[in-house]
């Protein structure tokens, strides 16, 4: 009897420390509908004729890619609209006159759809009836991944309405709540991680354009001395992780980044998934002052704007299938187009920028108390430690109860970092490295 006891407790000791299963939703069978267009020593791409989705077959590990869901169940919750732009490849806002907005989807929509098939993918030509605006969509497949191209001598608006913003294979990738374990990576700062969650923190989605907003469309510019502005979107990627270690994707907006918004959508806000892209924004309308009253119009900027949108997605499998190895992925794709080239042999002293925390302010009954993260005396021997000479360091969160409590007129530091005369003293070390 104890022998078997043993057993089984060895059993379920084992069962207990295998690696995490496959991401949810990992299938190596295409649905029926697809067809297969186009393969390479990598990937396999199969095209949906009906919604323009596509689906990507990383024969390294047999993981399925999808650009839409193909299914929407009742427990997904998404009403017709929602479900026809899940389900949909290409979605467009117009407007009319009066810049009243009307969304399309090929899957709730009139119109016409005219593919074709060429070296590595297939182009598709879709027209909206009712809008009479026509657009070009083209897929194919490279080493890494896909790229997916929508030029502007593709799109025409030949009725009387305008195309507002385009919205580009929005669900490729999206998951369901917390089924996969992974997250989203967005390039806020230095990036963020955005975790799958039945139910996320979040109140609202993350909306961002590529480094900031289009001021000249803006009508007011609120200010809240309490609120700190979200930092801007450093460079024209996001990225998702399917199961850490095992299956992920980097987006590169190489061309179209002016015009483009991040829409980040954690599941629990407005839907169950977690999903995240790019809309393209080709017209906006903005208010128009009349008199000194403040009365106005409501005017549509007088010209589409023109650019070409060029995408890539690329798969990352097993170990680089992480945050890191998006960045490295994002770093070789700068270093083969040029953009970043690799230090000389002889430049050992990389320079080096730095970002402290000193404290935050946490609320206790009815006080607030400061909570030291990096003291003035921590801050001196991480720089000391440095091998580099060359740092340009900044400490956030110096001020009496910390980074979100307003700053003082004068130099006041929270006492439980240090004093003045230390803050001056390590500024001056810092001045003399």
């Amino acid at each position: 009897m104890d022998k078997i006891i043993n057993i089984l407790i060895v059993v379920t000791l084992f069962m207990t420390c295998q690696p995490v299963a496959q991401a949810a939703g990992w299938q190596r069978v295409v649905p029926d509908g697809y067809e297969r267009v186009a393969t390479n020593t990598g990937f396999e791409l199969y095209l949906n004729r009906e919604t323009l989705a596509f689906k990507v077959l990383d024969r390294r590990s047999g993981y399925l890619w999808s650009s839409n869901l193909d299914e929407v169940t009742p427990e997904d919750r998404l009403n017709r609209s929602w479900t026809a732009f899940a389900r949909s490849g290409i979605s467009i806002e117009y407007m009319d006159s009066r810049a009243n907005t009307r969304r399309a989807s090929i899957t709730n929509a009139a119109h016409e759809l005219d593919i074709t098939l060429i070296n590595n993918g297939f182009r598709g030509q879709l027209t909206f009836t009712e809008p009479a605006i026509t657009l070009t969509v083209q897929v194919t497949l490279t080493a890494d991944g896909v790229q997916i191209e929508v030029p502007a001598s593709g799109i025409v608006e030949g009725g009387s309405f305008r195309l507002a913003q385009l919205h580009l294979y929005p669900f490729f990738g999206a998951t369901r709540a917390a089924q996969t374990r992974g997250y989203m990576l967005i390039p806020d700062g230095s990036g963020s991680l955005i975790t799958f969650a039945e139910q996320t923190n979040a109140r609202t989605m993350f909306y961002g354009r590529y480094y900031g907003a289009d001021l000249g469309m803006r009508g007011s510019f609120p200010n809240n001395p309490n609120s700190r502005p979200p930092y801007l979107l450093s460079a024209p990627v996001f990225g998702m992780v399917h199961g850490e270690g095992q299956h992920a994707f980097l987006s590169i907006l190489e061309h179209g980044s002016a015009y483009a918004e991040l829409q980040a959508h954690p599941a629990g806000i407005i839907t169950q998934f977690n999903f995240l892209y790019n809309l393209f924004i080709y017209n906006e309308s903005y208010f128009q002052p009349t008199n000194r009253a403040g009365s106005g119009v409501t005017v549509i900027q007088p010209q589409t704007n023109t650019f070409d949108i060029v995408q890539h997605y690329h798969f990352l499998t097993g170990r680089e299938a992480d945050y890191v190895g998006l960045a490295r992925a994002y770093q070789r794709f700068l270093v083969d187009r040029g953009v970043l080239r690799a230090m000389p042999a002889t430049q050992r002293d990389l320079p080096l920028r730095i970002e402290f925390l000193g404290a935050e302010r946490e609320r206790v009954l009815f006080w607030q108390r400061a909570i030291p993260m990096t003291t003035i005396a921590h801050m001196e021997e991480i720089l000391a430690s440095l091998p580099t000479q060359r740092v340009e360091a900044t400490c956030y969160g110096w001020q009496p109860l910390g980074a979100t409590a307003p700053q003082p007129l004068n130099l006041r530091i929270e006492g439980a970092l240090g004093n003045r005369s230390d803050l001056i003293a390590l500024a001056q070390t810092i001045t003399n490295r």
